[in-house]
């Protein structure tokens, strides 16, 4: 029935509403009892200790328009930001002190539309087969090999890390892939049914796998 947030089946109780990003918010991602939210032009740090009661932590980072980074790749050290328009950038942030986090490098290229963390962010898979060598995340490297080489799909619209060096491709086949030994050349695990709509947009794989 009708509840001060809309409308929701019985089972769920409306608490409050946080205005994340005032509008512009696009991707989240929870580590540990912090969220990290990015809009458009600006990103956020909330503390969710108490997760009725986000409080955001120092104040919101603008940078200007950039876009736009549907989902965050973060270890709670240092998050990506895929800047796919205006500039074709990915951009690497220092958020180890979650009050002042610092931009500690730009990479030209690899701006894909989203940018995942795989292996503790030491590389970064982004969704049209981009792979960043992130082991040193104040050099980042963009690589010749793109994950999707010699696979059934090569590129789409995300990718996410399920379990360490676990990723599953949203593509259309959605792709297993494991990164584990070799993160420039990933074994096919399994690929899905192709979708009849023709376009995944993203996934969620619970537990781990």
């Amino acid at each position: 029935g009708p509840t001060a947030g809309g409308i929701a089946s019985d089972n769920v109780e409306y608490v409050t509403f946080v205005p994340f990003e005032a509008g512009t918010a696009t991707g989240a991602r929870v580590i540990g009892k912090y969220l990290y939210v990015t809009s458009w032009k600006t990103f956020s740090i909330y503390d969710i200790e108490d997760p009725a009661n986000p409080t955001i932590v120092g104040t919101p980072h603008p940078f200007g328009f950039k876009f736009e980074n549907e989902d965050v790749g973060t270890n709670g050290k240092i998050m990506l930001f895929s800047e796919e328009l205006p500039v074709n950038q990915l951009h690497v942030w220092d958020v180890s002190d979650k009050s002042n986090p610092v931009e500690i490098a730009t990479l030209a290229g690899a701006g894909d539309h989203t940018t995942d963390c795989i292996l503790n962010c030491k590389w970064g898979y982004g969704s049209e087969g981009t792979i960043t060598d992130l082991r040193d995340p104040a050099n980042p490297k963009l690589m010749e090999e793109r994950w999707g080489d010699g696979m059934p799909a090569s590129g789409g619209h995300d990718v996410t890390e399920i379990a360490p060096g676990v990723v599953l491709t949203s593509t259309n086949p959605m792709m297993l892939l494991d990164a584990r030994k070799d993160p420039l050349h990933p074994k096919l695990l399994a690929v899905a049914e192709q979708s009849p709509e023709g376009f995944v947009h993203s996934n969620r794989w619970p537990n781990k796998g």
